[in-house]
C-alpha cells in the first residue's frame, strides 16, 4: 500500500524498486486525489489497484481480497 506522496522517494522510483525485487507483489496506490487525476499524472505506472482516501478498513480488506 503506497501513498501518492511519499517522503524521500517518488512514486516511480519506489515502484521500480519494488518490482525489481518482488515482481509479483500487488501494489495498491492510495491518495486523496481522484483516481482519474492521479492516473493522468502517473500515466501507465505498474499499479494493481487504487484506493481513494479517506478509506476504512473494510474497503481495504475488500480490495486486498479482490487482488488475491
Amino acid at each position: 500500500l503506497l501513498d501518492y506522496n511519499m517522503p524521500d522517494m517518488n512514486l516511480p522510483e519506489m515502484l521500480k524498486l519494488l518490482r525489481s525485487g518482488y515482481p509479483d507483489v500487488k501494489i495498491i496506490l492510495s491518495s486523496g486525489f481522484k483516481k482519474e487525476e492521479i492516473m493522468s499524472r502517473i500515466g501507465a505506472l505498474d499499479i494493481d489497484a487504487f484506493l481513494k482516501k479517506p478509506f476504512n478498513m473494510q474497503a481495504l480488506v475488500e480490495l486486498i481480497g479482490s487482488l488475491a
